[in-house]
C-alpha cells in the first residue's frame, strides 16, 4: 500500500496550531482499500466558539473503524460512523472504497470534497459532482454564498443531517491515478494543472505526485510567483477561487483561497 498511496495535510496558516480542520483516512481490509478526505466547514468557530475540526477528525476516525469491523459500503459506514460522534460540528467528505480483487471503486460524496480520475496517459476518466445548498451569489462584494453540501450533527441539538450524497462506481485499471481532495485543493489549482502533473504517471510514483502537487498549491497558497519573464514578485496568481468570483464581480483580484489543504493520490499498480 505504502507504494500505491500518498498523502498531504497543509493546514490553514491560522490553524496550524491545532492541526487544521480537515482529516483523511487511508486503510487495507483484506481486498478493500479504504481512501477518505473529509473538510470541517468554515466558519463554526466565529458563529458558535468552536471549530468543527474536532467533529471532522472523530467522524473520519469513526469511518476508518467500521471499515476495519468488515463493513465496506460508504454510505453505510457514513451512517453507523456520526452515531458514535457526540460532537456538534459539519463537514464535507469524499469517500472511495476500492476492491482490489475486480478493481471496481465506490464512491460517496458530500460537498466539495472532490475526487479527480486519470488513466495512465493523463486523460480524464472521471470527476466527482460536488453540490450546494444554495447558489453562490454577490455578497460584500465578491464573497459569494458558499454553501456545499455538508455531513453534520447540528449545534446544541446534536441532531444528524446528512445532505443527499452523490454515488457512483468506478473501473480502476493499471497505471490508473485517483486523486481525493478538500477544497483547497480544488480552489487553488486548475484541473488543467493537477491533470498535467499526473500525465507521467506511469513514470511517478504516488509520491512523487504528491509532491508535485504540495510544490505548486504551497505557491499558490503563499504567492510565491514564477521566475518568468514579466511576472513581477508582487503579482498574484490565478485561481480557480478567484475566477470565480471575478464572474460576479470584476474587480476581484487574482488570489488564492487561504485555506487547509488535504489530499491523497492513489495509484493501482
Amino acid at each position: 500500500m505504502a507504494r500505491e498511496t500518498a498523502f498531504a495535510m497543509i493546514p490553514h496558516r491560522d490553524k496550524r496550531h491545532f492541526g487544521g480542520e480537515d482529516a483523511f483516512a487511508i486503510d487495507k481490509m483484506g481486498q478493500y482499500l479504504l481512501l477518505v478526505v473529509a473538510d470541517g466547514i468554515g466558519g463554526w468557530k466565529s458563529k458558535y466558539g468552536y471549530s468543527a475540526g474536532k467533529f471532522t477528525h472523530a467522524l473520519v476516525s469513526e469511518i476508518n473503524n467500521f471499515f476495519l469491523s468488515g463493513i465496506q459500503d460508504p454510505e453505510t459506514l457514513v451512517r453507523e460512523a456520526i452515531q458514535n460522534v457526540n460532537i456538534p460540528g459539519a463537514c464535507t467528505m469524499i469517500i472511495v472504497v476500492i476492491n482490489k480483487f475486480n478493481n471496481v471503486a465506490y464512491t460517496y460524496q458530500v460537498g466539495d470534497a472532490d475526487y479527480l480520475l486519470l488513466n495512465g496517459d493523463g486523460k480524464i476518466k472521471s470527476r466527482g459532482t460536488p453540490k450546494y445548498s444554495a447558489p453562490k451569489q454577490p455578497t460584500y462584494g465578491a464573497l459569494g454564498l458558499n454553501a456545499p453540501y455538508r455531513i453534520a450533527r447540528k449545534h446544541m441539538t446534536l441532531e444528524i443531517d446528512i445532505d443527499k450524497a452523490v454515488m457512483s462506481r468506478l473501473h480502476i485499471e493499471k497505471d490508473d491515478t485517483l486523486i481525493l481532495g478538500s477544497d483547497g485543493l480544488w480552489d487553488n489549482l486548475f484541473i488543467q494543472e493537477i491533470v498535467s502533473t499526473a500525465s507521467f504517471a506511469p513514470d511517478l510514483t504516488a509520491e512523487s505526485i504528491r509532491d508535485i502537487l504540495i510544490d505548486k498549491v504551497t505557491r499558490r497558497l503563499y504567492n510565491d510567483p514564477p521566475a518568468e519573464p514579466g511576472y513581477n514578485p508582487w503579482n498574484k496568481m490565478s485561481t480557480p477561487y478567484s475566477k470565480e468570483r471575478q464572474a460576479i464581480d470584476p474587480d476581484y483580484p487574482d488570489s488564492p483561497k487561504i485555506d487547509d489543504t488535504t489530499f491523497i493520490v492513489y495509484q493501482m499498480s
